[in-house]
């Protein structure tokens, strides 16, 4: 049995990413699959945030709130997609997530990325 592990969603090919592409690996993916389990996650998604959606960098002045680049508060959706993102992560007794870079849900510094730090679960950015 393969250990499970998170991956962002994007990165299999699903265009989720706020400009409705994605980012898909196919070499890194395989590399992956064939050592682990992926569980895929998409927290901005999961959070319910639609595709394609407004960019919301990863500059944040308080930790607990985020603006989209036309100024609106996104906080809410960004916060309810890292705990789902925990939620999946703790079901599938995921100890490691390999999320995408740079972004401000997956990103060690975004919102899910360090909720899951913050519980245990070890995050590479990819």
């Amino acid at each position: 049995m393969k250990i499970r592990v998170l991956i962002s969603l994007c990165f299999l090919g699903v265009p989720c990413r706020y400009h409705g592409q994605a980012v898909a690996s196919p070499s890194k993916i395989a590399r992956l699959s064939a050592k682990y389990e992926l569980i895929p996650v998409c927290p901005e998604v999961l959070g319910g945030l639609p595709v394609p959606r407004t960019p919301a960098p990863l500059r944040r002045k308080r930790v607990d709130t985020i603006t989209d680049v036309l100024g609106r508060d996104v906080s809410a959706e960004f916060i309810a997609g890292a705990k789902a993102t925990l939620r999946i992560a703790q079901q599938h007794h995921c100890l490691k997530a390999y999320l995408c870079k740079g972004s401000p849900s997956c990103d060690k510094r975004g919102f899910a990325g360090e909720l899951l730090i913050r519980n245990g679960i070890k995050v590479i950015n990819l």
